[in-house]
């Protein structure tokens, strides 16, 4: 069953070619591999298009358009029946696109489905488990919490088709996304880890922040239809609270502490385990190209 996987990047040369190989090395090949240059400047166009698999189209724009314009581009061109989002410092486990679509096609209601992920750092060591809820159900659950991690998501094309990202948006775009689309559609969240996420040092609290205001204006713009004015204040306070304990985290010197903290903690056995895995993508061929062009 042909899915559409969509790698938008962006100044990210020194990833791209591991989240690459993470594609070439699934179990599932029937897959088409959407490349979007959203106008880089670190050479990372020019060693891509030396790629030769039929399967990979890569596109560039003469000028920098944002993530969401990306995606909705991605939407538009995907080929096949379904849409697997990724990003360019992230690694896909090689069962993931074929155990997301086997859940899929068993659970036809589902309209949006995510999964856990590995986190890694810069090294590619794992520093944890990020594991969303399996199914949020209520209002107040999707107004206080993020349900998905983004680049775990996979829907129909045509979902994507006919709920677009908000292209003004800078950040959160996703959040925006299900929150308009929560009443109408189920979104699910296996719990097993099939993606290595990436923590970048560049995530600073002062993007942290950023985030979070985003995502107060969505909860202020769809909270009252949801659960009344005076709950989605509520909710916005705590998430403000929330943003005000993170920037003094950064004073104390605690930030990265405080970035890991949520995560489920990785014993030793799985470790070892994940760290072959990682060696078996990283050591994928990228086909017509030679490793010292990277």
């Amino acid at each position: 069953m042909m899915i559409t996987v969509g790698l938008p990047f962006y100044n990210q040369a020194a990833t791209l070619a591991d989240a690459i190989r993470s594609v070439l090395a699934q179990t599932h090949t029937d897959w088409q591999l959407l490349l979007v240059d959203d106008a880089s400047t670190d050479g990372a166009y020019q060693w891509v298009a030396k790629i030769r698999d039929p399967r990979i189209k890569l596109i560039r724009h003469p000028r920098n358009l944002g993530l969401a314009a990306t995606l909705n581009e991605i939407a538009t061109l995907a080929q096949g029946t379904w849409l697997a989002r990724m990003d360019a410092d992230d690694m896909m486990l090689p069962e993931r696109l074929r155990q997301q679509l086997t859940y899929l096609n068993d659970h036809p209601q589902v309209d949006v489905l995510g999964c856990a992920a590995y986190c890694i750092d810069q090294h590619n060591q794992p520093t944890g488990i990020l594991r969303p809820p399996r199914q949020i159900t209520k209002p107040r659950q999707i107004l206080s919490a993020n349900p998905l991690l983004h680049p775990t998501v996979v829907a129909r094309c045509q979902w994507f088709r006919d709920h677009r990202y908000r292209e003004s948006l800078r950040r959160s775009q996703d959040y925006e996304l299900w929150l308009r689309t929560f009443p109408e559609n189920t979104m699910v969240s296996m719990a097993q880890p099939l993606m290595c996420y990436r923590f970048q040092p560049s995530l600073t609290w002062k993007k942290f922040c950023e985030h979070g205001r985003m995502r107060r204006a969505a909860v202020r713009e769809y909270g009252p239809a949801m659960v009344g004015r005076m709950t989605t204040e509520r909710i916005v306070l705590e998430r403000h609270l929330k943003s005000c304990a993170a920037a003094g985290l950064a004073a104390c010197g605690l930030w990265q502490w405080a970035l890991t903290r949520k995560q489920e903690p990785v014993d030793e056995t799985t470790k070892d385990w994940l760290a072959s895995i990682v060696s078996h993508i990283r050591q994928t061929p990228l086909p017509g190209l030679p490793d010292q062009d990277i």
